[in-house]
């Protein structure tokens, strides 16, 4: 089995070099791997070539007795396994929301220094941005929101984080409502990130807008 549970990179450097893993998949928050047979390879990168230094080494990890049992090693990888990719969803979702509010903001507030009439699109603006103030609602919270989907993916991802024990069946079942909620939402998102705010941006050009601009701060008279 070849899959890749940790890339580690260090600076090149004259002398004896140490890196140590803290055996978390692909990142240091990641889930534990799970006990077993594993190997290392060093790689050194010089501007972009990557040349083999060391032969994948074979290496083992174990398990220590734990007072409450043994847990289910693999089935509690595989399923942070899952909630990690999981959450890469939902991070990708909020930056999606997040970019579309402050494209929201920006449109409307030069809206205000243009020369049209001053109910022009504001209408159109103020719906786009009901709608993701719905998405945003569902995912993140705000607006007076309970049981989110970012809500029930941390319960997920660590109620048992730093406990040997196996995972759940409270954190299968928040999962699993996550997904399910973001699945509700996820088409709606993607067309008003993809199809509706696009829409609103060419209109806004059309009557002279430029987009991606930083509105100016209002400055006081004596700062002048």
């Amino acid at each position: 089995d070849q899959n890749i549970m940790r890339k580690l990179t260090s600076p090149l450097k004259k002398g004896y070099q140490n890196v140590s893993w803290d055996m978390g998949y692909m990142d240091r928050r990641g889930p534990k791997v799970p006990p077993g047979n594993y190997t290392v390879a060093i790689d050194k990168n010089h501007n972009g070539v990557f040349t083999r230094l060391v032969e994948p080494q074979p290496f083992t990890i174990e398990s220590m007795p734990n007072a409450m049992g043994t847990p289910n090693y693999q089935a509690n990888f595989d399923f942070i396994k899952d909630v990690s990719v999981f959450s890469i969803k939902v991070n990708s979702a909020r930056g999606k929301l997040n970019d579309m509010n402050t494209r929201i903001t920006t449109m409307k507030t030069m809206l205000a220094s243009m020369p049209v009439e001053a109910d022009v699109l504001v209408a159109k603006i103020d719906a786009v941005k009901k709608q993701i103030d719905g998405v945003t609602k569902v995912l993140v919270g705000g607006f007076g929101a309970k049981n989110t989907v970012n809500g029930r993916l941390r319960f997920a991802q660590f109620t048992t984080a730093s406990a040997q024990v196996d995972i759940t069946g409270s954190q299968r079942e928040q999962f699993n409502i996550a997904k399910t909620d973001f699945a509700g939402q996820e088409t709606l998102l993607n067309e008003l990130f993809n199809v509706k705010l696009p829409e609103l941006e060419n209109e806004y050009v059309a009557l002279g807008g430029i987009l991606h601009v930083t509105p100016a701060p209002t400055r006081r008279f004596f700062e002048e």
